[in-house]
């Protein structure tokens, strides 16, 4: 199983190097805003159909992602652009599992799945 993690391009290059100190096998994904433009680069606004823009057909079967809670709505699984968590899944065929934003849960996720 691979293990690709989502983030906004703001981000990026501090998740890359966090990542490569604990497995360099995780794959990181920096999602252009292409819903509220590109300048946008932050990951609590990147929506559902960026990363389904992104990934699409980019995604082997047997990947588990990640994403951090505030791309989805506050106590919500939606995506500010409306859709929901669920149907990001079904559309790449993936799991996605949710990233509390916090270094020490997302650490935890990372060692132990």
């Amino acid at each position: 199983m691979s293990l690709i993690i989502v983030t906004g391009i703001a981000a990026e290059h501090f998740i890359k190097d966090l990542v490569v100190k604990i497995n360099d096998k995780i794959k990181v994904i920096a999602v252009p805003n292409r819903f509220f433009g590109e300048k946008v680069t932050v990951s609590g606004l990147v929506t559902g159909s960026d990363i389904l823009f992104a990934l699409k057909g980019k995604v082997p079967k047997d990947a588990k992602i990640l994403i951090p809670q505030n791309m989805l709505r506050a106590g919500e699984d939606i995506f500010l652009d409306g859709m929901k968590l669920f149907e990001l899944e079904d559309s790449l065929g993936v799991k996605i599992k949710v990233v509390p934003v916090n270094g020490a849960e997302f650490a935890k996720v990372l060692l132990h799945g």
